[in-house]
């Protein structure tokens, strides 16, 4: 069954009767339940899978056995007053207990898994309403079947968990796996298939303070100038963490002060809070990011001098509603590169000694290698230059394999050729790639780091003793 949104009916079709008979039936529910009269429609059938397109309003199926158990690999749309065959250019393999979903995002149909014949499928195929086209992703989920697949608006990604096969006992999966893309200039380009441990919840409370002078013209400085808004930069920003930690890093503004002269009074807020997000301009003298409190260290700038009150760190962040969002993330990229040379106690390139070496190693400023990880801010695995996000030229990097951490292989074995089509050649879909591929896993490594770096990330405190998260 799937629910169309725009009519505001659930619509069910086929399966199988109690004598065991293949059923080619369409209903819909509003309340209570209406058989339809279809001019035409699919052949009977079960364990087929279907999805409903909200941007063209259209109900897709695909697939399934009939009345001899027949595998089928055919396509039908139903738009709420018959079902229409399908003749696309290319179609994934016929196959049942598969398992789609509609990206609203991408504006299309996503299946995987399933079974003919011949045994499981791992394959990933996407179906825009013209034709099928299958998906090379990187990395994939073991063969399966019936594992239901569902779209997070939220966090742009399909989720699916669970699924299993039978072969002579029941085999059955406790994963949850995400299927990412990004998009860039209209063009869909896939990202990853990777599996993520759920973690607890960092929530972290955020204090805003906007630095918005008023103007002898009536007007404020940013309304003058024509600045973003700072509210749509801090949602922003706000939903970017949630959407690349799968939910797990979570702000919540507390507090916000638009300040039009002088300096704010309210200094209690920052009793309540964990972080400080300072709205200002070119000019105005704030850092990216800082750091305050006792035993502060370099957080892509010096710390805050004294004398302050403050009794515990609190990173400052310091976006400029003059620049986008992805200017605010990338601030947040540079106090990520701090925070973790704090960690292992150095970093540079062109050397692999601990683990965030590894995963920053670019192959354009480290010779002795002959591929890259994850990258850096500034750097993407294939970068040559600096911001060089838009770069096509091909390196090979094992930045993938992170999502195995801290059990990295080989990177003879786990680098594969990287372009800036993985992150839709854009600088803001690249922090994105970064951010979604910092380790994330539960548990400690043999170096006594957590493997969750997001703990550290969140909280600057844990950096200054790292390994007391693994005692």
């Amino acid at each position: 069954m799937v629910f169309d949104s725009q009519r505001g009916v659930t619509v069910l079709f086929g399966g199988y009767s109690g004598s065991g008979a293949r059923l080619n039936d369409t209903w819909e529910y509003t309340g209570t339940w209406h058989q339809m009269s279809t001019p035409q429609s699919p052949t009977g059938r079960y364990h087929h899978a279907m999805a409903y397109d909200a941007g063209r309003n259209r109900v897709v199926l695909f697939g399934g056995l009939d009345n001899s158990n027949t595998v089928l690999g055919d396509t039908w749309e139903y738009d709420g007053t018959t079902w229409h065959a399908v003749t696309p250019t290319q179609s994934p393999p016929a196959r049942h207990n598969h398992s789609m979903a509609y990206d609203s995002h991408h504006g299309v149909v996503v299946l995987f898994g399933g079974e003919n014949n011949s045994g499981l499928f791992t394959d990933t195929w996407e179906y825009n309403g013209v034709t099928w086209q299958q998906i090379s992703v990187t990395q994939s989920p073991s063969q399966r079947k019936e594992m239901p697949l569902v779209y997070d608006q939220q966090r742009d990604s399909i989720l699916f968990f669970g699924g299993g096969y039978w072969n002579g006992s029941l085999v059955t999966f406790n994963e949850t796996w995400e299927y990412t893309a990004t998009s860039s200039n209209k063009i869909f380009l896939p990202l990853v298939m990777r599996s993520y441990a759920p973690s607890a919840v960092l929530t972290r409370r955020v204090y805003v303070i906007v630095y918005d002078p008023l103007l002898r013209n009536g007007q404020y400085l940013s309304d003058y100038l024509h600045w973003n808004e700072h509210t749509d930069l801090t949602q922003g920003t706000a939903d970017f963490f949630r959407q690349v930690t799968n939910g797990t890093l979570n702000y919540e503004v507390v507090y916000t002060t638009i300040v039009t002269d002088g300096w704010p009074q309210k200094i209690d807020g920052f009793r309540y809070t964990e972080e400080v997000w300072i709205y200002n301009g070119p000019g105005f003298g704030f850092y990216e990011s800082t750091l305050v409190g006792p035993n502060a260290y370099w957080y892509n700038s010096p710390p805050v001098p004294g004398p302050h009150t403050c009794n515990r760190l609190i990173p400052i962040m310091g976006p400029s509603p003059e620049r986008g969002l992805d200017s605010a993330i990338h601030n947040f990229g540079h106090r990520t590169e701090a925070t973790m040379t704090r960690v292992y106690g150095s970093w540079q390139q062109n050397r692999t000694s601990h683990n965030w070496e590894r995963f920053a190693l670019v192959k354009a400023l480290s010779p002795d290698y002959f591929y890259s990880g994850c990258g850096t801010i500034h750097y993407p695995p294939n970068g040559v230059t600096d911001y060089d996000y838009g770069n096509t030229f091909a390196v090979l990097s094992n930045c993938d394999d992170s999502a195995n951490y801290p059990n990295l292989g080989n990177p003879s074995n786990t680098a594969i050729p990287v372009t800036c089509s993985r992150w839709g050649c854009d600088h803001l879909d690249y922090l994105r790639f970064w951010f979604r591929h910092l380790p994330s896993n539960t548990g400690c490594g043999p170096d006594g780091v957590t493997n969750n770096w997001w703990k550290y990330f969140s909280t600057p405190t844990l950096a200054l003793t790292p390994s007391a998260l693994c005692q």
